[in-house]
């Protein structure tokens, strides 16, 4: 009975959020199929069920701290996806800009310029751009469509950005050359704040690494030492406790440092 009702409880604690995107299947557009988005496979909340349960057999405690453990680091890899992410969505921002820009400011059409940037930058930034210049070839409006670009992706907050500019450019007659270099600018600045707060907090990063692997150093000590702590942990009544606890509050130390990194970068 407490062994169901604690791996029930990590189940519930590990099991992904939901989220109405998720419900909608994402069609490949190279494919024309669905597919799982980026590439990366989420793991169902049974899944949970079916890891954590061979390990019942050394104990629910030992159960429960592996799924605290294996959820952690899975939040971890997953911030530090979104971080190379937002670092590569920025550049590929940056770089469609930059080539706007500089093709409307030695007179290129909207359409050509736009053109050019698509086939500059990488997905899912390139196939907003291409359909913004069929829209401008049809003489629609190019901000309108680009303020339609719906996805998440970083690069895609970044070209929100050029369609507002494009936009006050369209409404306000200014030259569309100057006012898509100055949202250039204001990219190629973000991305460069971004590079210097990251590296300023590359130190704390290993410093909460480190600390994260001192209780696994401590432990290992012991057990050269012949103080025999994994036996102590591993078999249950306070050992089980003691590891829970453990366990329980380096987890929630690593995924707080990270909160507060995340906080910091901007990649919350």
């Amino acid at each position: 009975m407490t062994a169901g009702a604690l791996l029930l409880a990590a189940a519930v604690w590990g099991w992904p959020a939901p989220s109405p995107r998720d419900r909608i299947p994402e069609l490949d557009a190279a494919a024309g199929r669905s597919g799982s988005r980026g590439g990366v496979v989420t793991l169902p909340g049974w899944a949970w069920f079916v890891a954590a349960a061979p390990l019942l057999l050394a104990g629910p405690h030992v159960a429960l701290a592996a799924v605290m453990v294996a959820r952690t680091v899975m939040s971890l890899v997953g911030q530090a996806r979104k971080r190379r992410e937002m670092d590569a969505g920025t550049a590929s921002a940056a770089r469609a800009a930059e080539v706007l820009a500089a093709d409307l400011r030695a007179g290129a059409t909207p359409v050509a310029a736009l053109t050019a940037a698509a086939d500059e930058a990488g997905q899912p930034l390139a196939g907003a751009l291409a359909e913004a210049a069929s829209r401008a070839r049809l003489g629609g409006s190019v901000s309108a469509a680009l303020e339609r670009a719906v996805e998440d992706a970083p690069a895609m907050l970044e070209l929100r950005r050029l369609a507002g500019a494009w936009r006050v450019a369209e409404t306000h007659g200014l030259r569309l050359a100057e006012v898509i270099d100055h949202g250039r600018g204001d990219i190629v600045a973000r991305r460069a704040h971004r590079s210097r707060t990251a590296a300023a907090l590359a130190g704390p990063r290993v410093t909460m690494l480190i600390l994260m692997a001192l209780p696994v150093l401590g432990v290992a000590m012991g057990q050269a030492l012949g103080a025999g702590p994994v036996g102590f942990l591993f078999a249950g009544g306070v050992g089980g406790v003691v590891l829970i606890v453990g366990v329980g509050l380096t987890c929630a130390g690593a995924l707080w440092g990270n909160r507060i990194l995340a906080t910091a970068e901007g990649t919350r």
